[in-house]
Parts: C-alpha cells; sequence; structure tokens
C-alpha cells in the first residue's frame, strides 16, 4: 500500500514514514488528500496531495482500525520495508 502511496503522490520514504491514520481525508464530501507535516518534508513546508479516489477506497480499508496516532505503514527508520 505505501508502494501505490508513493507511486500516487511522490512522497519520499521519510515522509510516508511519518504518516499516521489521521493524516488522511479519504472520501465524503472532501478531496482524497494526504497530509505531511513539515518537519518531515524535504523543503520543510506543510504537504498536502491529492490522490485518486480508488487509492483512498483502498487506504480506508488498510487503515480501518488502526490507532490514529500510529504510523499508517510499519517502515524502518534504515530504509526497508
Amino acid at each position: 500500500m505505501c508502494y501505490r502511496l508513493a507511486t500516487a503522490t511522490g512522497l519520499r520514504y521519510t515522509e510516508i514514514a511519518s504518516v499516521t491514520p489521521g493524516s488522511f481525508a479519504l472520501g465524503g464530501d472532501h478531496p482524497t488528500v494526504v497530509v505531511v507535516a513539515a518537519g518531515y518534508t524535504k523543503n520543510g513546508d506543510p504537504a498536502t496531495l491529492p490522490h485518486g479516489r480508488e487509492l483512498a477506497e483502498d487506504l480506508a480499508r488498510w487503515l480501518d482500525g488502526r490507532p490514529a496516532p500510529a504510523p499508517a505503514f510499519g517502515l524502518t527508520k534504515k530504509g526497508r520495508i
């Protein structure tokens, strides 16, 4: 799932490792986006990146039941999945 997110948004490894379930807006009347905090982006600015509806549906299933403060993906600090 993190590879699909990376392909759809262009996010880097550390940016994806930083996102939590609360980082996503996945449907309803809102655009489907992921928000990355400024401390994790290359340029130091917060990033709000859109992604497609199909990915949003799959992410919603992936994230279902995961606590909001926990990382959305189990990425290690060494850059290995």
